[in-house]
């Protein structure tokens, strides 16, 4: 018999008698449930159904405490284990990547499925990297201001939809040369699934 049990058999075993409960009927409507309950109507009803709440509320949190000193030695566990294998698992998808580049190099529109799995690659947009103070300034002196909120930041969104870039420079729609902005290329990068990870 577990802990939780036998502290449910005490508190039943301690308690007074509970007050004349009606007999349990099976009731065929909400009405009737209704009817058939259980209700306190004095302060000794009251007492006795507030005692038995306690024994709920104290079982629930020995119940969580159980739980919690059990979950924690587990995910120590998996934490261990999943880092001993994490060498491992860079080791491979650094294999298969550098297998894709090279057979990309080959075929530009290279993709393997197996039954084991899936290689491909996926085009990744282009960065940009912004200096807001130096933006700031270039788009100030070269009257583009539209580009720039009220709180004196870049609105980048914009900014992206009209400008021009060339060799990672960016330029205004006046085509002057923006400072404080650079556009670092798109590039591939692996995308390698398992049947697992699917």
């Amino acid at each position: 018999m577990d802990r939780n049990t036998e502290l449910l058999k005490q508190a039943e075993w301690n308690a007074p008698e509970p007050p004349e409960e009606k007999e349990p009927i099976e009731p065929e409507t909400v009405d009737e449930i209704e009817d058939n309950r259980f209700t306190v109507t004095t302060a000794a009803e009251a007492d006795w159904a507030l005692m038995k709440l306690g024994e709920i509320e104290r079982l629930e949190a020995q119940n969580e405490e159980l739980a919690n000193n059990n979950i924690k030695p587990y995910q120590d566990w998996l934490d261990k284990q999943n880092a001993k294998t994490a060498d491992s698992k860079n080791y491979f998808n650094q294999l298969l990547t550098d297998y894709i580049f090279e057979e990309k190099a080959k075929n530009p529109k290279f993709k393997l499925v197996t039954p084991n799995g899936k290689l491909s690659t996926r085009k990744l947009q282009p960065k940009w990297e912004y200096n807001d103070d130096d933006l700031i300034k270039s788009l100030k002196s070269n009257d583009e201001t539209d580009f720039i909120k009220l709180k004196e930041s870049v609105d980048k969104v914009g900014l992206k939809k009209v400008a021009k870039v060339k060799d990672g420079k960016v330029y205004s729609p006046n085509g002057v040369a923006l400072e404080g902005v650079t556009v670092i290329p798109a590039s591939e990068t692996a995308v390698i699934k398992t049947l697992e990870g699917e």
